[in-house]
């Protein structure tokens, strides 16, 4: 059965067997795929990837700055904020 790709709520959908027929040969590292795997998968759910409701979320994004507080004699390791 080829289910064919629909859109619900804004968010374009992916077929399951292209989803499927795209990954499974993929010739890429992860890392230079991972976004790419991401929103594909979101399509494939039909939930929302990263960006495509609200540009620059902080909250739902692929990467985030990590700042380290600096460490004290008490403290001997770093907390993550």
């Amino acid at each position: 059965m080829h289910a064919k790709a629909q859109s619900c709520s804004g968010v374009r959908l992916m077929d399951v067997e292209d989803f499927i027929r795209t990954w499974t040969n993929a010739s890429a590292s992860e890392r230079q795929t991972a976004q790419s795997f991401v929103i594909q998968l979101c399509r494939v759910l039909g939930v929302a990837a990263p960006n495509d409701e609200k540009v620059g979320d902080p909250d739902y994004g692929f990467e985030r700055i990590v700042r380290f507080l600096p460490l004290t004699a008490r403290r001997r390791k770093p907390i993550w904020i």
